[in-house]
């Protein structure tokens, strides 16, 4: 991503965004034109991220999650950062299908996409199927579970 003069994030069930907030102020202080999209359930969060988003000057759009709208229509990215998500969706292949024809080749995809225990808020704790998908779809596997690079 450093080579590039223009940089997309995209952070799905962004929560805070702590991380996709910290590498755009930090690619756009080495220079780089950044735009980041969040998607998340809209809560009291939207009005803190939009502000913030304003106050760095860094271009920021929030997607709400509805239940009408599930999935929002992503823009095209960069770098995706879905952690700490697919465990937590109905559909997590769904997910992925959308995002991944939205992200650029050669574009990152930050994730947890490893098996997690059941429980109330992880509504899809076995994530092989996902995992297969993504193997299916030639993505490099730079850090196993984690950080993966569309071809």
């Amino acid at each position: 991503l450093i080579n590039r003069p223009r940089v997309s994030i995209m952070d799905c069930g962004c929560g805070l965004a702590d991380q996709s907030r910290t590498l755009a102020k930090l690619l756009r202080d080495q220079g780089m034109q950044v735009q980041l999209t969040l998607a998340d359930i809209p809560t009291l969060r939207e009005d803190f991220l939009t502000w913030w988003g304003k106050h760095t000057g860094i271009p920021t759009t929030f997607l709400p999650c509805t239940v009408a709208t599930p999935i929002p229509e992503l823009p095209e990215f960069d770098i995706c950062l879905t952690t700490e998500f697919f465990e937590h969706v109905d559909d997590p292949l769904s997910y992925f299908d959308r995002m991944d024809a939205k992200l650029a080749h050669g574009g990152l995809l930050v994730t947890g996409v490893m098996d997690h225990d059941a429980g109330f808020l992880h509504v899809a704790p076995l994530l092989g199927a996902l995992r297969d998908r993504i193997s299916a779809r030639g993505y490099e596997v730079l850090v196993t579970n984690r950080i993966l690079r569309k071809p």
